[in-house]
Order: structure tokens, then sequence, then C-alpha cells
């Protein structure tokens, strides 16, 4: 993209010009991926943008968030990495295990890819580790179908039907 045409869409105001200038479209490949994130970073240069140019950024910031989202998702580790990992950056299993209030056992368990967390232990550790427990539930360690259903019914408190 050109910076003349980066230059415009800068000064331009109007929601309707900025949109005659560089139609949003869905992003469906890396270039114009690219010229999205130019424009965006353009704009956030502007010191004051009138209401129609943030509007038109925000729906940018969008489309390049969709993007991201589909073509860089980045995988959670397994139950067990993660266990280890925040284990080794916050002190000792056993302390782990006083402070949370899970079991040592189950820690360990966990950390060796023997058991998968619960929902009472997802969220106290979620509290203690001060992250969302989201993360607990994408990291759990693969089971067969029925199985990671019947876990997945656990972790949400019997929202879910399991069909024979």
């Amino acid at each position: 993209m050109k910076i003349q045409t980066l230059d415009l869409i800068a000064k331009t105001k109007s929601y309707k010009k900025l949109v005659e200038l560089f139609p949003p479209r869905i992003i469906e490949s890396e270039s114009a991926y690219n010229n999205n994130l130019k424009i965006v970073e353009h704009l956030l240069k502007v010191k004051s943008l009138s209401k129609d140019q943030t509007n038109y950024l925000d729906l940018l910031a969008d489309l390049i968030e969709s993007y991201e989202e589909k073509e860089f998702k980045i995988e959670p580790p397994p139950l067990p990495e993660l266990i280890s990992y925040l284990i080794e950056n916050k002190g000792t299993l056993t302390q782990v295990a006083k402070e949370s209030g899970v079991s040592k056992s189950l820690l360990s368990s966990v950390r060796s890819g023997k058991r998968n967390l619960g929902r009472k232990s997802m969220k106290k550790l979620a509290a203690y580790f001060k992250v969302d427990v989201s993360i607990f539930v994408e990291a759990s360690v693969k089971l067969p179908e029925k199985s990671r259903i019947l876990e997945a019914e656990n972790i949400l408190g019997g929202c879910l039907q399991v069909k024979n």
C-alpha cells in the first residue's frame, strides 16, 4: 500500500469516504491482512481521530482480530505441562497444594498426566494462579470422545446431555 494512500486515509474524516477509499472486507489473505494492519497503524498515529475515523478503525481492528484468531490460533499446552509450568513459577508442589486448597496427590497425578482436574479444582487453581478457568478446560488431557463429554459435563455442572 502506497504512503500517499495511507496519508489520504488518515486525513479523511468521513466514514463514507473512508469506505470508498478502502472498502472493509473480510480478510482472506496475508496481503489483505498486511494492508489492513498498515491502515490501522497509520490511523493510530493520528493525534485526534474523528468519530467516523474511530468507527472505521474499530471495524478494521475487528476484521484483523477475526483473521488472526483463524490464522494464528495458539493451542494451549497439555494440562500436565501447564500445571508443571504454573507450579514451577509459583513455588513447590507442596506450597501450591497448601495455598490453593487442591490436594498434593491430585496435582501430582495431573502433572504426570494420569488425571484431569474437576470443576472445583479448576476454579481453585484459577483463583490461586490468577488466570481464567478456561485455560484449564482447554488444556485438559485428550480423552476418548465419551470420556471427554462426561468430563465436560462434570466441569460445566451437568449442563450437557450424553447420547448413548
